[in-house]
């Protein structure tokens, strides 16, 4: 089962487009539309077999979009799959904001808000450092000085 043209773009824009729409036992592949029950998976999984991409390459391009589905991480480490998703949503911003985040790099302190940053590229509201060994930018995605090449400094 593939999404269509329409979702696949609405859902390569968004990186919670899973918690979205509800899919708990499902991941998408941003790339071709794929929905998949466990993961995208490093080699021999879905990326690596249809697409020839790491993880790695793929993170890099669809950033904070899912690797595993809510159930997969759920069953793994003993959460709830909706309690994850739900999770996921209070701390992420939605896309049409995220759009408007991306385009202001005083966004935070024009919306009030005082305790977080929001990373420009997955939308995650962090309250932890952004860069660093242990920062978010790190952690999750590429270092802080190619985010303020794109994004300005925030």
């Amino acid at each position: 089962m593939r999404l269509g043209p329409k979702d696949l773009a609405a859902c390569r824009k968004n990186p919670l487009w899973e918690a979205h729409h509800g899919l708990v036992d499902r991941v998408v592949c941003r790339k071709c539309g794929a929905l998949l029950r466990i993961c995208l998976g490093n080699k021999p999984g879905h990326l690596w077999t249809q697409h020839g991409i790491s993880v790695e390459g793929y993170k890099a391009k669809y950033a904070g979009a899912r690797i595993f589905s809510y159930q997969y991480i759920a069953d793994r480490c003993g959460y709830d799959a909706p309690e994850l998703m739900k999770r996921d949503l209070e701390r992420h911003l939605p896309s049409r904001q995220l759009a408007e985040c991306r385009k202001d790099p005083a966004w935070e302190a024009r919306n009030s808000v005082i305790d977080r940053v929001v990373c420009r590229k997955c939308g995650a509201m962090v309250r932890s450092p952004m860069h660093g060994k242990n920062g978010h930018l790190w952690s999750r995605h590429d270092k802080l000085s190619t985010q303020i090449r794109k994004y300005g400094d925030v």
